[in-house]
């Protein structure tokens, strides 16, 4: 061996090639004829390198193999170490030092019946291990103060062990101070401690759901603090009862029992198929929770919002019934009267139904003979008032900037050519923003409005995201007792619908927080997802000096996945109070 002293380095037998050993009186290193430098990189070829002395790296390496620690100290000393291959600590310390250690495979400290004097020190906040496998530490040595900062994360299995013939009291993984472990697997990572009362982890990291995407084979925490490194997909529970002689099939394969209550993810889309037995026939779904009808379809779908409750209702097919149901709704689906009748003899209708701006004129069915189950609808003409829609920065489709409609008209609004420098950004409606679509369709209010087109810089970047709006006029209808809240939603192109309404509470005093989800004794006034982009929630039967608030909320997936739920700018109110 030739020795140089100061800066100067002396090459020895293979080793490990970019590792540079310290003494007092100088500074040595090893070189191999199977090296290379690449980018200031050293790289070291072998199937099994090992170490048994101390070792300094003196720059980044990578060892491509396995890496045997026998005995010594490896200190990165601020570099990055990648070990292509397996880390087999047998002994020694490995001190990062404020490096970075990056395992393909591997790490292990020790080995079933080999409980080694070995250490891993991770005490600087730039400290970083990452093991694409599993580690496991059968060490025997204590590690209080040895694991005070940094990150371990861990893509494989996580294993604490200890020789149980001598002790069950190792504490040879303590993890204190801001010492982090982030567990970030693709598939189901076990873990488990054997000595849980004396060996944790101080910060444990998730990057998926705690219960789906780990084996904590322990019934204790095995960590100090748990914190969630992804955005936590929500659940709320469907619903689905049947009522009758029939069944239901969830996504053409599972039968659902008669009463059924499971949890899924916000944003899964769900497909029910109803199907009667012999004798019985499908008659509609119906949410459960305002007794409204939703559909007559065998096949209802939806995607998992806050929650549904639905009921699938069968009747006894007119051939064997000796009586027939008829069922009287309002034009929101809502179930006004439901009732047996004789087959051949005359159901008897409920009191003429109300409804706000229109007058009732008939029901949709004949049903002075019934000879089949029957769901009737009333039929409806609107009032003859007239309210003026004006345009500014666009016009009518049909020409002309402004026009008088009956309420409840749909009517479409198409912007003008953008100026010169300038591009078209959004609709505004009695100077809220309504859609971002240049071509726009809404249906009148019962009042004037007027609809205005906004042009930005064609520099300035627009927001995509979906919103929804809520307006600030409400309808009070004291013949009726309704409260009528208006909101209209605005989708773009990437982003999925996932459910959208108005959240309704009834307050006697101005609200001191702003109306969400979580509000307690809200109601929720949930749209079907097929429905036009501006709708109605109506809140019936309003007491005289009630004064109820309404906010619109809207619940999409974005083109990355993430589930968000946003709530419109405006609250409206509305009190029941006679007009003076």
């Amino acid at each position: 061996m030739s020795v140089k002293s100061g800066k100067s380095i002396v090459f020895v037998m293979i080793c490990v090639l970019a590792f540079m050993l310290s003494f007092s009186v100088g500074v040595f290193a090893n070189e191999f004829p199977n090296m290379a430098q690449v980018d200031n990189i050293f790289n070291i070829q072998g199937s099994n390198v090992v170490i048994n002395k101390n070792v300094r790296l003196f720059q980044d390496t990578v060892v491509t193999g396995d890496l045997e620690l026998r005995d010594g100290e490896l200190d990165l000393d601020g570099n990055e170490l990648v070990v292509t291959g397996n880390l087999i600590q047998k002994g020694g310390k490995i001190i990062l030092n404020g490096g970075k250690l990056k395992v393909e495979k591997n790490y292990t400290i020790g080995s079933e019946g080999n409980y080694p004097n070995a250490y891993l020190i991770m005490k600087n906040e730039n400290d970083y291990i990452e093991v694409k496998g599993s580690f496991a530490t059968y060490s025997s040595n204590s590690h209080i103060g040895c694991l005070t900062a940094g990150t371990l994360e861990v893509k494989g299995d996580f294993f604490q062990k200890v020789d149980i013939k001598k002790t069950k009291y190792s504490s040879n993984f303590v993890a204190s101070g801001t010492h982090k472990v982030i567990l970030s697997g693709e598939g189901i990572q076990t873990v488990e401690f054997n000595s849980p009362e004396y060996s944790y982890m101080n910060i444990l990291c998730i990057t998926k759901p705690l219960e789906e995407g780990y084996n904590f084979v322990n019934e204790e925490r095995v960590w100090v603090k748990l914190v969630k490194l992804f955005d936590e997909v929500p659940k709320n529970s469907l619903e689905v009862n049947v009522l009758g002689d029939g069944f239901v099939k969830e996504n053409g394969e599972k039968v659902l029992p008669t009463s059924y209550k499971y949890d899924y993810e916000v944003g899964t889309e769900i497909e029910l198929e109803a199907y009667a037995n012999e004798g019985s026939e499908f008659a509609y779904w119906e949410d459960g929770e305002i007794g409204r009808i939703l559909s007559d379809n065998p096949i209802y779908k939806l995607v998992m919002g806050t929650g549904a409750k639905l009921k699938a209702v069968f009747y006894q097919n007119p051939e064997v019934a000796e009586e027939l149901m008829v069922v009287f709704k309002d034009r929101s689906g809502r179930i006004l009267q439901s009732t047996k009748v004789p087959k051949n003899e005359e159901a008897v209708a409920p009191e003429d139904p109300y409804m706000t701006g229109y007058r009732f004129v008939r029901w949709n069915q004949d049903f002075s003979n019934v000879v089949s189950n029957m769901i009737i609808t009333p039929v409806f003409r609107r009032l003859a008032d007239l309210y003026t829609v004006t345009v500014t920065g666009g016009e009518l489709s049909t020409g002309g900037t402004e026009g008088q409609y009956l309420f409840d008209v749909p009517v479409e609004v198409v912007a003008n050519k953008a100026p010169e420098g300038k591009k078209f950004s959004h609709w505004e409606q009695d100077g809220i923003k309504v859609s971002t679509k240049s071509t726009f369709s809404f249906f009148v209010p019962m009042r004037d409005t007027n609809l205005t087109a906004v042009f930005v810089d064609e520099n300035e970047v627009l927001d995509t995201e979906p919103f929804i709006a809520l307006s600030e006029n409400t309808i009070v209808d004291h013949l009726d007792h309704t409260v009528i809240f208006t909101a209209t939603r605005n989708m773009t192109e990437g982003y999925q619908l996932i459910e959208s309404g108005i959240i309704l509470l009834k307050s006697y005093e101005e609200l001191q927080e702003p109306l969400t989800l979580e509000t307690e004794n809200i109601i929720r006034g949930r749209i079907s997802n097929d429905s036009t982009s501006q709708f109605y929630v109506r809140k019936i039967n309003v007491e005289d000096g009630a004064t109820w608030y309404g906010r619109a909320y809207l619940i999409y997936k974005n083109p990355e996945g993430v589930i968000k739920t946003v709530y419109s700018e405006v609250t409206a109110k509305g009190t029941m109070e006679l007009p003076e």
